[in-house]
């Protein structure tokens, strides 16, 4: 851009190639007249040189599109604008008095302003109002909505000197800015109408915890309890499972408005329970509807019980034993059998075996394995018990039959002997990442080789291969173990001799082969139809503003509590949508939180990213219809002085309102506006007409001077 005081010539384009065309344009000028024919004086060669580059530069220089900009300067009387508050709340403790008195301030506004002043009134909508006629001013708004009021400011930003607002501060309706020194650029006073003191007042705020705990294990419950109307005062905080007491804390309230505790409870029901949080009432609170909250928990079993069955004692079935039991969460039986039948109890075998979850089967069965024992494996297996199935040279393939539309495979040919082997993931599943725990491919590859059982199959189309063979640097395909999600959970190993992984000198190695097989029994246990993203409300139906907690709950594919998820949520009533934006509380559980929510039926969706992993989750609310200027709140001072205080304005209450007009008279100035305005030079007739004439002259001196 060129300047030159407050004159300024800009382009579409860089200055500095405009420079160097214009340049190249005096260069050709120079050079196309350096030599003529017949030869010319200097005089007229100059002239000549400078009509052509004068012409070829303007056509240039006009490419692109030259825009002369100039500033100017206006002055501006500046303007008031009041904003009064015609919702219901703002007269109903003493209507006739407080109708006067914003009746008196508007019209000390209009008749003593050294400047002019625009008035208008907003509850649900924004018009004018005539000063000198009032009777519009009916204080009958159904909400308060101060988004229509920041709009309209932005209107009068030029002109406006101040900005009055006439309010209790108890917005009910729209969407206002967290930040109002960033979106008002003019001083905002405010003046306060109603009490400012707040009746004393305790409820129950948010309540954490996690809505799937398990039977026998204390749980803690944190709670925030919120106080307005108090300085200092004592109360009490109960925590009620299924209407008995699990626990009680005493509190000590003071001027910060919120206090958090954190009590605990052991459920002894599975299923449902229900939690009821009371906190006790002061004694001139007169609401005590907001001192209770009722949130519901999912009571599971304790533990999950693991049935593990072999036919004979071996390192893998004592090292896969000692993995197991090494998770809390898990209730670890174990059969041995022997050749001598009569120390079998098929009553015992049989409870364990229909009570169990998951079956761990190692060397089970085998061609000694009592036929009594497998029958009761194999209706487990056919009603649907999830298993884990280690295949040996001593495994029976015969007996296996029993059981074949549940395996997720078929065995093409079968050997009985050995081949060492290294594992290596398949690479195209991400369940044997999650059961071990590592993405990292090559750590398989390392660990000591397994005594691979040499097999020839058919995997079922709902069948996946989580592990192939390699010998040396080879990579075989051949399946070292499979997994299968139907007719049955399943996971298949073709190896013996795998304790040998546990043993290796690299503890992340030995803490990968008790992780593998916790996450393996973890992976079989879980209800594959059970939902991974759980949708809790504080409750189901909310007043109209009331803030909507919302809390999920999300597990991984393991189902353990998801500790980094990204989780986000979408809340609909059919026609709006609002999204927001869950926060991490602790490992699996995230709470969002959403107000001013119009009336209806809403159902909130969550979507949990746990890395390339998407699961979702709904639950349903309700918001009621309700008159929110019906409630009897006191004024909102600290919202008004924060208004206030953040433009560079000042809060004056109604009573000290007839001070305002005074200092507004002195605060106000003339306005000095500059205005940027400019002129597009292309096209331009005049520098058209200009060029034409350039070139014409040239032309006519050319023919005057005979040049060729």
């Amino acid at each position: 851009m060129f300047g030159a005081g407050n004159f300024s010539l800009s382009f579409s384009s860089g200055s500095g190639w405009i420079i160097l065309g214009v340049l190249i344009l005096l260069a050709f000028s120079v050079f196309y007249y350096r030599f003529t024919i017949p030869p010319l004086a200097n005089k007229s060669k100059y002239t000549l040189i400078l009509l052509r580059f004068t012409g070829i530069a303007l056509i240039f220089v006009l490419l692109f599109a030259p825009e002369l900009s100039y500033v100017k300067t206006v002055k501006v009387k500046p303007v008031n604008i009041v904003f009064i508050d015609n919702s219901n709340s703002m007269v109903r403790a003493d209507s006739v008095k407080r109708r006067k008195e914003i009746i008196k301030l508007i019209k000390d506004f209009h008749e003593s302003g050294k400047f002019n002043s625009k008035f208008f009134l907003f509850d649900k909508s924004l018009r004018a109002l005539n000063p000198l006629a009032p009777d519009s001013l009916t204080f009958a708004g159904r909400a308060t909505n101060y988004e229509l009021l920041f709009n309209k400011i932005k209107d009068f930003e030029e002109n406006a000197s101040n900005v009055v607002i006439i309010s209790d501060g108890n917005p009910t309706e729209g969407v206002v800015p967290n930040d109002f020194s960033e979106n008002i650029s003019v001083p905002v006073y405010a003046v306060g109408v109603g009490e400012s003191a707040l009746a004393p007042n305790v409820e129950v705020g948010r309540v954490i915890t996690n809505r799937t705990v398990y039977k026998g294990e204390k749980s803690s419950v944190e709670i925030a309890v919120l106080s307005s109307g108090i300085e200092s005062g004592a109360s009490a905080v109960s925590l009620f499972l299924n209407g008995r007491l699990a626990g009680r804390k005493k509190i000590i309230l003071n001027s910060s408005g919120i206090i958090k505790t954190r009590l605990s409870f052991t459920p002894k029901k599975i299923g449902i329970n229900r939690l009821t949080v009371v906190v006790r009432k002061l004694k001139a609170e007169k609401n005590i509807a907001d001192n209770r909250k009722l949130i519901y928990v999912n009571v599971l079993k304790k533990k999950k019980k693991i049935f593990l069955a072999t036919s004979s004692p071996s390192s893998d079935f004592e090292f896969i034993k000692r993995a197991l039991i090494s998770d809390s969460n898990f209730v670890v039986r174990d059969f041995v059998e022997y050749s001598n039948e009569e120390q079998i109890s098929y009553g015992t075998f049989k409870r364990e075996t229909d009570s169990s979850e998951v079956l761990f089967l190692l060397n089970f069965p085998t061609a000694e394995t009592s036929p009594k024992l497998w029958s009761i494996v194999s209706s487990a297996i056919k009603n649907g018990k999830p298993f884990y199935l280690q295949i040996t040279a001593q495994t029976d393939l015969r007996r296996l039959n029993a059981i074949s539309e549940e395996l997720p495979f078929k065995f093409k040919s079968y050997s009985k002997s050995y081949l060492d082997v290294q594992p290596s993931p398949s690479g195209n599943s991400a369940l044997i990442n999650e059961l071990s725990g590592t993405t990292f491919e090559g750590f398989w590859e390392k660990l000591p080789p397994a005594e691979y059982v040499k097999t020839n199959l058919f995997i079922s189309p709902a069948a996946g291969i989580l592990l192939y063979i390699k010998k040396g640097n080879e990579k075989l395909n051949f399946p070292l173990m499979i997994s299968a999600g139907s007719p049955v959970k399943s996971l298949v190993l073709f190896a013996d001799g795998i304790w040998k992984w546990k043993l290796k000198v690299d503890l992340n190695s030995s803490m990968f082969f008790n992780s593998f097989f916790i996450n393996s029994a973890k992976w079989l246990g879980n209800n594959k139809n059970e939902g991974r993203v759980k949708v809790y409300l504080s409750k189901s139906a909310y007043k109209k503003n009331e803030k909507v907690y919302i809390t999920a709950e999300v597990f991984d594919k393991l189902y353990n509590h998801a500790e980094n998820a990204a989780v986000t949520g979408l809340i609909s009533d059919g026609e709006q949508k609002f999204n927001v934006v869950f926060q991490k509380e602790k490992a699996g559980l995230y709470a969002a939180d959403i107000s001013g929510l119009p009336a209806g039926k809403f159902t909130v969706s969550v979507k949990a990213k746990i890395g390339e992993d998407v699961v979702s989750g709904k639950g349903k609310f309700t918001v009621e219809k309700f008159d929110a200027e019906k409630i009897d709140v006191p004024m909102n001072q600290n919202y008004l002085t924060r208004i206030s205080k953040e433009t560079g304005g000042k809060f004056i209450p109604l009573a000290n309102g007839v001070k305002l007009a005074d200092l507004l008279n002195r605060k106000s100035k003339i306005i000095i506006l500059k205005k940027k305005e400019g002129i597009n030079l292309f096209p331009s007739e005049y520098l058209l007409i200009f060029i034409i004439f350039t070139f014409s002259a040239e032309w006519f001196l050319r023919k005057r001077k005979s040049l060729i």
